[in-house]
């Protein structure tokens, strides 16, 4: 049996089956959450900020 972790929504886009699972927030302090998000957010811009200097 495939283990999905604890899916919070399940749905379907055209064909494509989309489970959303919150495993690695679930655990998480609000501060682990924003940081998180904070580095995410840093490596977005570095990607657009290369693409669209090239």
């Amino acid at each position: 049996m495939e283990n999905n972790g604890n899916i919070v929504k399940d749905y379907y886009n055209g064909n494509t089956h989309i489970k959303v699972a919150d495993d690695y927030y679930r655990d998480k302090t609000q501060a682990d959450i924003d940081k998180i998000l904070n580095d995410v957010a840093k490596i977005v811009m570095k990607s657009i900020k290369n693409t669209t200097t090239k």
